[in-house]
C-alpha cells in the first residue's frame, strides 16, 4: 500500500483529474469487474493469478517489448500460460508478425485476435500543435531521438547510429540540430565535436513532446532486434507519436515487418552504403529531406467499436542497423 500511495502521488502531479478514478486493489477483497485490460505480456503474466482468482475476464496487448520475444523460451512460456487462462477473452496485436505468432503456436483461435495496425499514439487531434517549418518559422533543420535507455549506449534503440548520422550531417550542413529526450545523455556516446548541435532534455511529459514534435523535421528510429535479449524487437513503425504530430519517420525494419507501405508511394527506402563508401545526403533545403510524414488516427463509430483501428502513415523507411 505504501508503494501504491507513493506511485499515485507522483502520477497525479501530471493528470490530477484522474484522482477519483484510481483505487487500490485489496488482496483479500472480492470485486465484480466486467473486464480487465493490460498492455504487456509480462504485466499480464504477473496479474494473471489475481485475475483468475477473481474470475475477471481480460483482454491484453501482445505488444513488442514488455519481456515478449520471438522464439524466446521464457516469453513463449508466459504467452502459453496467459492464452490458456479460462478468463482470457482477446489478444490485441499491432503487427502481422505478432498476429501470426500465437496462431502458428496454436495458442488461441483467430477469433480471439484483434489487430490494430502499427501501434498506439498517446495524442489526439487536440494535442497536435501547428507545424514550425524551416525557412518560414525557423532557420534550423531539426532531428529528434526519443527513447528510454535500456541498453549500453542505447544500442537497442539505435542511439549510437543517431549520433553517427549527426556527425555526418554536421560535416555538410551548418543548420542541423539534434534533440534528445529520454534516458541517454551526452556521456553515453561521444558527441564532443558536435556538442553545440545537441540539446539533451532528459525525461519529459507528453505535453512537452507534442510541442517539440511540432518543431521537428525528422525523427530517426534506427532500432535493432535481439539486443536486450534473444527475440526482443520493437514494433513497426517505431515513432508513431512523432509521425502523428507531423515529423517524418526514418525507421529501421530489421525483421521486415513493413507490409503496408510501398517504396515511392507512401515511403522511401534506403540501404546501408557499401563498406568504404559514404552515404549521399539530399539537401536539407528540401522540406523534410523531400519526405512528407503524416499520420491519422481513425476511430470507428461508437456503434461499431471504440477501439482505434487505423493509422495512415506516409513515412520514410531507413534500414540503418541491418
Amino acid at each position: 500500500m505504501e508503494t501504491f500511495c507513493a506511485n499515485l502521488e507522483g502520477y497525479l502531479r501530471h493528470p490530477p483529474e484522474n484522482s477519483g478514478r484510481i483505487r487500490y486493489l485489496e488482496p483479500g477483497r472480492s470485486y465484480r469487474f466486467g473486464l480487465a485490460y493490460s498492455y504487456f505480456l509480462a504485466e499480464t503474466y504477473v496479474l494473471l493469478p489475481y485475475l483468475e482468482e477473481q474470475k475477471i475476464p481480460f483482454n491484453f496487448v501482445f505488444y513488442p517489448g514488455g519481456a515478449s520475444g520471438l522464439n524466446n523460451p521464457g516469453s513463449d512460456a508466459m504467452l502459453t500460460r496467459v492464452l490458456a487462462s479460462p478468463v482470457v477473452r482477446r489478444v490485441i496485436v499491432t503487427q502481422t508478425i505478432t498476429e501470426k505468432y500465437p496462431l502458428d503456436m496454436a495458442l488461441c483461435s483467430a477469433q480471439q485476435v484483434e489487430t490494430v495496425d502499427g501501434g498506439f499514439t498517446q495524442f489526439t487531434d487536440g494535442d497536435v500543435r501547428p507545424r514550425h517549418r524551416r525557412g518560414t518559422d525557423k532557420s534550423t533543420f531539426d532531428l529528434c531521438f526519443v527513447a528510454a535507455e535500456y541498453s549500453h549506449q542505447g544500442r537497442d534503440k539505435g542511439y549510437d547510429l543517431f549520433v553517427a548520422a549527426a556527425h555526418l550531417l554536421a560535416e555538410q550542413f551548418h543548420d542541423v540540430r539534434c534533440h534528445v529526450v529520454g534516458g541517454v545523455t551526452e556521456e553515453d556516446v561521444e558527441v564532443t565535436t558536435v556538442r553545440d548541435r545537441f540539446t539533451f532534455y532528459g525525461w519529459r511529459q507528453p505535453e512537452f513532446l507534442a510541442g517539440m514534435y511540432a518543431r521537428m523535421d525528422v525523427c530517426p528510429t534506427p532500432s535493432r532486434a535481439s539486443v536486450l535479449y534473444p527475440g526482443n524487437f520493437d514494433g513497426f513503425p517505431l515513432g508513431v507519436d512523432a509521425a502523428y504530430c507531423g515529423a517524418a519517420l526514418f525507421v529501421s525494419d530489421p525483421l521486415e515487418m513493413n507490409d503496408h507501405w510501398s517504396d515511392g508511394r507512401t515511403s522511401s527506402s534506403c540501404r546501408r552504403p557499401r563498406r568504404g563508401s559514404r552515404p549521399r545526403w539530399r539537401s536539407t533545403t528540401q522540406t523534410t529531406l523531400r519526405c512528407r510524414a503524416s499520420l491519422r488516427l481513425v476511430r470507428r463509430r461508437p456503434s461499431d467499436c471504440s477501439t482505434p483501428t487505423c493509422r495512415s502513415v506516409d513515412a520514410c523507411r531507413c534500414s540503418a542497423g541491418r
